[in-house]
């Protein structure tokens, strides 16, 4: 039987030598940050500012004089009234207590404003003619009053 000969192959240069892995590359974002980067240097400073910078800037400074401070309480809208010697429970009984004149007086208008706009004095609704309340709590007060007696 005849041997098949093997196929010589040819070895050039270039397939002998390792492979080299490619150098790499700085991503594009990278690059671009560093040229940015730049030409913020590459700037002079006696140039004028653009005007939608100084915009930017006056609309920055309109907001912060507009804003309210975020520390502090509210000043209330009721005169108080000095209660001496009197120990409450917590900070909400003893808000009513010192405010309670103007409290009243406040919740007496409200009732009366809306008995004469004839609206209900429970709610925002429209009042029945014959009453102060809406047909809603109407039933509700008589309910109650029923259990009362």
């Amino acid at each position: 039987m005849a041997k098949k000969k093997a196929k010589a192959v040819k070895r050039t240069a270039a397939k002998r030598a390792p492979k080299r892995a490619a150098p790499k590359r700085a991503p594009k974002r990278a690059v671009k940050r560093v040229q940015r980067a730049a030409k913020r240097v590459a700037k002079p400073v006696f140039k004028r500012a653009p005007k939608r910078a100084v915009k930017r800037v006056v609309r920055a400074v309109k907001h912060i004089m507009r804003a309210k401070p975020v520390r502090g309480r509210k000043p209330s809208k009721f005169k108080r009234v000095a209660v001496v010697g009197k120990r409450f429970k917590d900070r909400f009984q003893k808000f009513y207590y010192m405010h309670r004149p103007d409290l009243n007086k406040f919740r007496r208008s409200l009732y009366t404003d809306r008995k004469k706009k004839g609206v209900c004095v429970k709610c925002k609704k429209k009042s029945l003619a014959s009453s102060i309340f809406c047909g809603y709590h109407l039933a509700k007060s008589r309910i109650y009053n029923g259990r009362r007696a």
